[in-house]
Order: C-alpha cells, then structure tokens, then sequence
C-alpha cells in the first residue's frame, strides 16, 4: 500500500500517468539526461504518461539493492537506447563517451573521445563492438564507477519513497 500512496502522491495532478517534471521533482533528481533515461525506463510504452503497473515494476527492479540489480540499473543508465534485454542489450562507443564527458567536464571533446576508446576497449572483451551486459558486470567486478551512477539513482528512489535508513 506504501506504493501505492506514493504513486498517488507523486502523481500531482491526478492524471493517473506520471510525467516527466513530476518524477523529476518528486525524486528530487538532477535534470540530466541519465535522470531521463531513468523515466524512459519507468515510461515503458513511451507515452509520457508512466502508468501506476509499470510504475509497480520499475519500482521493485530500481529499489532492490542487490548486487545483480544494481549492475542492470547501472547498465541501463548508461545506454541511450531505453529498451532492455538482458540478453542482447549493448552499449557502443557513445554511451561510454557520453558518461566519460558528464564525468570530466574539464576536458575537451577529442579528449574525452581517445578516454572513451581506451575505457570501451578494456571493456569490450570480445572485441564485438558492443560491451553487453556480462562484459559490463565483469568490468564492474574490479572497478565500481558505473555502478555509483546506478546506485546514485537507485537510492534517490529508495529515500523518497521509504524513507532513509
């Protein structure tokens, strides 16, 4: 029930569909585009409007804090593609850049390019072109940056909507 009352609370106008500034301001989350990948995932039909079902969903796979479930929160944080599939979902040059330049703002852009190269080529074990989702787990194993930007995320949910610990 604590869900639902929380559905209902951050559903500010009533319309029974979150949108997007009231999932923003609920969470009290940064408006960047990882914040938005995060509805996107919530917004599964992609009708700006998350429903109080995928809401449900989302929730239990967001707040879970479990090692396997924050690896796949992190994961899908950093893809730009919203659509998941444990199995096939990868990650390319540009999702790696893309964090590489939200993280070391005081670089330049052919600079953050040749560091997104090194650090998608370490991952990209097979060599395939796409890091998916084993590669990401595995290189999370020895080091945990990925997963402190899921996590960030994860525990910005879990605080607004049970409290902190």
């Amino acid at each position: 029930l604590k869900w639902l009352d929380a559905y209902a609370t951050i559903d500010a106008d009533s319309s029974n569909g979150l949108d997007y500034p009231e999932f923003l301001g609920h969470f009290e989350l940064p408006r960047n585009s990882y914040a938005k990948r995060l509805y996107d995932a919530f917004d599964s039909d992609r009708t700006g409007a998350v429903p109080i079902r995928d809401f449900l969903e989302m929730v239990w796979a967001c707040c879970a804090c479990d090692r396997s479930l924050s690896e796949i929160v992190a994961f899908r944080l950093m893809r730009r593609d919203v659509n998941f599939d444990p199995k096939t979902s990868t990650m390319d040059h540009r999702d790696i850049e893309h964090f590489v330049a939200a993280r070391y703002t005081d670089l330049s852009r052919a600079a953050c390019k040749e560091k997104a190269h090194h650090v998608f080529a370490h991952i990209d074990v097979d060599g395939s072109g796409g890091i998916d989702l084993d590669e990401f787990r595995e290189f999370s194993r020895g080091n945990t940056i990925f997963l402190s930007l899921g996590h960030f995320y994860q525990m910005k949910l879990r605080d607004k909507l049970f409290g902190v610990d």
